[in-house]
């Protein structure tokens, strides 16, 4: 009995030895201290001192069991996508699912560059050209523009006194089914204006260049043109002379918001090479899709991820820090050979920060020179701002869109299906989707279901921007390869849908707190918190104070939307809450902080 006793004793000491009720330094240092007096006593260890030789060892100890706990809890948090918060973690759980996190996408949009005269020689801007904005931004073209040479035009013209009208005979051949007007067997301008764009009139000593807006009429052996502005008085007049032609635009041309920039690496001969872009620039990133890859000149294609079969692809896994490409192990793609030249080229983006206001481009890089000539009369119009532009994809979002897209199954069946895909959705030459909403509707004739989805876009202030026209027939596009037969796909802009909020936020602060430092987070946190709204969202003001309270040394606040004061139909306010409609989403505005 004696014996069992002590066993029972034994048992239950070792069971109380550890409470297990916490893994921080301060539990692990009780316990230890516990389970030294439980399982020692205090004949063999009893001096607990702080500054006691055992208690330094004790307090390593918990140290390191404090430090192991944490990297082991944090291991298994990055392990999962709801608790994970290292991007790299994010981007190969998503992954995992098969959705493919983008990198930064390159803001664009159509500049008209022209030239004041023309040359005698062709003037040809090649694709890529750099020009710069007034933010010290790049850009650069997607294609090669030409200016054709002046040539002349044979035959008499006549040039009336203060007339927007010459007429010539003699050269005119006729025109072709778009009324554009050939010359000598030079093609001149069409109705629009397209190709050739000015006549030279030389008399004298007056030489002047006028664009041609129009043929007027023409019929073999003769044409009359219209021109942008009349000549100035000529006497005598009518004045008969040589006329030449020239080309000086504007010739419409895709911008890029990025550099391309170049790294060489060299293969390895193994299964599964990855290759880290440390190259880019300070403030930019590798842009999505412009990843460009050469094996010993070789051009490889890029897949979205390793096809199951031998071909010359690669990976690029743009929204990793840092970025890299992969290739494959020799059955999901070929492998590289040792000691290969790898040459990557991309496209480095400021990606946000690229959408920038219309007329903000403004010169070219370095100066045009050909045939050895510097060509320093062209002109640059940006009549719109840049768009498109986005930055990383977002945690956030990652988070709440990766699990809808896998549930799709890569088509579009649901209205959920539907906004997932579109919100997803970059182009590489029109930009990124930032928000969607896709509403099923029923057609008068019923002949087949419709769904329309509204798109935004965001700028470099985090405003809510509309999509460009490309890149609402890109994302038409995509969605149509997704939906059923008896669906119809209209994409749309979702501006319409906006509502510009006022919030006015007062807080009691902490005494001592700073009222700058409160004014900069509570401001930041709700601009956030709004930009997390989607379509058909409403905005709750128990959300609001939830966010506002939550900041370090606000003690409590009074909120209310003071902005729209009849919010647009089918929006309505009740408790103070705005209620939305389904096409309809929140933006803030202005947001007033004063303190109680």
């Amino acid at each position: 009995m004696a014996t069992e006793s002590k066993l029972r004793s034994e048992l239950v000491k070792n069971l109380i030895r550890a409470q297990y009720i916490g893994k921080d330094f301060d539990t692990y240092v009780l316990e230890l201290t516990n389970f030294l007096k439980q399982r020692f006593g205090p004949s063999v260890f009893n001096n607990f001192n702080e500054s006691e030789l055992g208690i330094m060892f004790l307090e390593l100890v918990a140290f390191a069991h404090d430090t192991l706990s944490f990297y082991l809890d944090k291991q298994a948090s990055e392990s999962f996508l709801d608790t994970a918060n290292l991007r790299n973690s994010v981007v190969r759980l998503t992954r995992l699912i098969g959705f493919k996190m983008t990198g930064a996408i390159s803001a664009s949009t159509t500049l008209n560059i022209s030239q004041q005269t023309p040359k005698s020689f062709i003037v040809s801007i090649p694709a890529g050209t750099q020009l710069t904005s007034t933010g010290g931004l790049i850009f650069e073209t997607d294609k090669t523009i030409t200016f054709k040479k002046i040539e002349p035009i044979t035959g008499t013209w006549t040039f009336t006194s203060a007339s927007t009208t010459i007429t010539g005979t003699g050269a005119a051949t006729g025109t072709d089914s778009n009324g554009k007007l050939t010359l000598n067997g030079i093609q001149l301008f069409g109705p629009n204006g397209e190709n050739r764009t000015v006549i030279k009139r030389t008399s004298g000593i007056d030489t002047e260049f006028i664009r041609i807006v129009a043929a007027v009429s023409s019929v073999p052996g003769s044409a009359t043109l219209t021109l942008e502005s009349a000549y100035p008085t000529i006497t005598p007049s009518p004045h008969a002379t040589t006329a030449q032609i020239g080309d000086i635009g504007p010739i419409a041309v895709g911008v890029k918001e990025g550099e391309t920039v170049e790294q060489i690496f060299l293969g390895t001969g193994k299964p599964n090479q990855t290759f880290k872009l440390t190259t880019t620039p300070e403030g930019k990133a590798p842009g999505d899709k412009s990843v460009q890859v050469f094996v010993n000149t070789q051009a490889f294609t890029e897949s979205v991820f390793l096809l199951f079969e031998k071909s010359n692809v690669f990976e690029a896994q743009l929204a990793s820090v840092p970025a890299l490409i992969r290739f494959g192990d020799g059955v999901s793609g070929n492998i590289p050979a040792e000691n290969s030249e790898i040459l990557v080229r991309y496209l480095a983006t400021s990606g946000l920060n690229g959408n920038i206001t219309a007329n903000s481009i403004t010169e070219f890089r370095f100066p045009i020179v050909v045939n050895f000539q510097s060509v320093g009369d062209l002109s640059i119009s940006q009549s719109n701002a840049t768009t498109g532009g986005a930055a990383f994809f977002d945690l956030g979002k990652a988070k709440a869109e990766a699990p809808l897209v896998f549930k799709s199954q890569d088509r579009a069946v649901t209205e959920e299906d539907y906004s997932a895909l579109a919100e997803t959705f970059t182009d590489p030459d029109f930009g990124a989707v930032f928000k969607a909403k896709a509403i099923y509707t029923i057609p008068a004739n019923c002949h087949a279901n419709e769904v329309e989805v509204f798109l935004l876009t965001i700028d470099q202030f985090n405003r809510y921007r509309a999509p460009s026209v490309n890149l609402i027939s890109a994302t038409e596009t995509f969605l149509n390869t997704k939906k059923e037969a008896t669906v119809q796909v209209f994409v749309k802009d979702g501006t319409g849908g906006i509502i510009l909020v006022d919030l006015s936020i007062k807080v009691r602060i902490r005494k001592g707190a700073s009222q700058t430092a409160v004014t900069a987070a509570v401001d930041s946190a709700v601009r956030e918190f709004l930009l997390v709204l989607k379509f058909g969202e409403s905005l709750r003001l128990s959300d609001l104070f939830d966010i506002v309270e939550s900041q370090t040394d606000v003690l409590f606040s009074q909120i209310s939307i003071t902005n729209p004061v009849t919010p647009p139909a089918p929006a309505t306010f009740s408790s103070g809450d705005l209620v939305v409609g389904a096409k309809q989403i929140v933006e803030a505005q202005n947001i007033v902080i004063s303190f109680l």
